[in-house]
């Protein structure tokens, strides 16, 4: 099924009460304040505001003293081809929606990222060299030609639209990118979040979605009627935004800011390991990381190489 279809085949859906809104947002700003008030005086002033980016999030629930390490690290780690994926399929995407299909993938690539500035993945391009560079973006490109083409403009397609949640007067930020939008206020048609994604399937893509849908019902004011994931060769799926979608992630926005503040004032990080101990700055030094590289507890789980699906953390 391709993203017009799918949108076009979406039901009427039942619009989440603004003022049900108004209160979540009231609660997540009081929470926010009480974890602020339990930390006060304990954290280095120079980490204000306390920042909490998908990717944080998704850390802290796989390792927090991964998380932490990561914060810590001078320099990230260098990007392999699941970044360039990443950043490949979404270019292609923004292109096919407001220029039209990309007719050369490698060469409308290069183009784009310089475009951005993006110069880590024009230098990863470089590496690859120009074959494997091209077996590697040239089936994202044809998968986006397949499944975003023919949508009707009515629909108003926004991309890399950013929505950020700030609490506690400034102390605390929640932010992400959001890689598609459709319809919503002044356009007659529901409002539709989808999230692009070039990986394989993963348990904390879930999350993602769910956290989308409450960055963008706060910061309109108005809940997306659904939120959505896309991977090449598959259909467009995610659940309609209800009340109960928004206080799970509410709720797991509120777990994550109080382990993220317990941990930068001097807390204890607990280790969790998994395939993330292999990227994690603190691998060579953790015991967890040495037990699951001897077998003796290792827990790959679904974790996919380094960040997920090679979407940068935009880190703001």
């Amino acid at each position: 099924m391709t993203v017009a279809t799918w949108l076009d085949s979406l039901e009427d859906v039942e619009p989440v009460d603004p003022a049900e809104l108004a209160q979540l947002r009231a609660e997540l700003e009081d929470e926010a304040r009480r974890e602020m008030d339990a930390v006060a005086g304990r954290i280095d002033p120079d980490l204000w505001p306390i920042r909490l980016p998908k990717q944080r999030l998704a850390d802290l629930e796989r390792c927090p003293r991964s998380a932490l390490a990561r914060f810590r690290a001078t320099t990230d780690a260098p990007p392999g081809a699941a970044v360039l994926r990443g950043t490949a399929l979404d270019q292609f995407v923004a292109h096919q929606l407001v220029v039209g299909r990309v007719c050369e993938p490698l060469a409308d690539l290069s183009s784009m990222l310089r475009a951005a500035a993006d110069d880590v993945s024009l230098q990863l391009l470089d590496e690859l060299g120009e074959q494997r560079s091209r077996e590697l973006v040239e089936p994202l490109a044809g998968a986006v030609a397949d499944s975003w083409g023919g949508i009707d403009p009515r629909w108003v397609p926004q991309v890399q639209s950013r929505a950020a949640l700030v609490l506690a007067d400034g102390a605390c930020v929640c932010s992400g990118v959001v890689d598609v939008e459709f319809g919503g206020r002044g356009t007659g048609r529901p409002g539709v979040v989808i999230e692009v994604k070039s990986g394989a399937a993963a348990a904390a893509h879930v999350h993602e979605i769910y956290l989308y849908a409450l960055l963008v019902a706060l910061r309109d004011r108005e809940a997306p009627a659904v939120v959505a994931r896309w991977y090449p060769g598959a259909d467009p799926s995610g659940p309609k935004v209800t009340l109960g979608v928004l206080e799970a992630a509410a709720a797991r926005l509120v777990a994550g800011l109080r382990t993220w503040t317990e941990l930068l004032a001097g807390g204890p990080a607990p280790e969790r390991a998994g395939g993330w101990c292999s990227w994690c700055p603190d691998e060579a030094v953790c015991p967890s990381a040495r037990l699951a590289r001897s077998g003796a507890d290792s827990d790959p789980g679904s974790f996919e190489g380094g960040l997920d699906d090679g979407a940068a953390d935009p880190g703001w």
